[in-house]
């Protein structure tokens, strides 16, 4: 992907949406210094329940994942999305499901404490109190849109 798609992508995920004008441009540039580009190829383990003591964040450019939660339940989403927030959210720190990609592509991998080193150095406490929020925001709206099926178009 070019530098601008890779921007555009960003500026359309749901968590960068959320946050207020001011806010998109810092947190993004504060991303792309830390994320390194990578392919995920259809099969693909992004993350296992369960799996401790890692905070990786990825932010899925293209494609779409496959999430198995707790209950063995599948739901499906579709790129761009930024997943591997709310591993910080529960005890231990652990996944809370499994992550697999249905249809590969471009990605983003960054390690969120990295991330949030850099951010308290360039956010108010104010703003990073509207990060958290948005954060957290983000990821029960993923959880309340996830598909339930693949589309038609996509095999998995």
């Amino acid at each position: 992907m070019h530098p601008q798609e890779v921007l555009d992508k960003l500026h359309e995920t749901p968590l960068v949406k959320l946050l207020p004008r001011e806010m998109r441009g810092p947190f993004v540039g504060q991303l792309l210094d830390r994320a390194q580009h990578e392919t995920y190829a259809a099969g693909a383990t992004v993350f296992k329940r369960g799996e401790a003591e890692t905070d990786m964040g990825v932010i899925f450019l293209e494609g779409m994942v496959r999430v198995t939660l707790t209950d063995g339940q599948q739901r499906y989403l579709e790129a761009p999305e930024i997943l591997g927030e709310v591993q910080l959210f529960t005890p231990n720190a652990h996944r809370s499901a499994t992550v697999e990609c249905v249809v590969g592509g471009a990605v983003l991998e960054f390690g969120w404490h990295d991330l949030g080193t850099a951010i308290r150095n360039t956010f108010t406490p104010e703003q990073l109190e509207t990060l958290r929020d948005c954060i957290k925001h983000s990821a029960k709206t993923r959880e309340q849109n996830m598909l339930d099926a693949p589309p038609p178009s996509t095999s998995s």
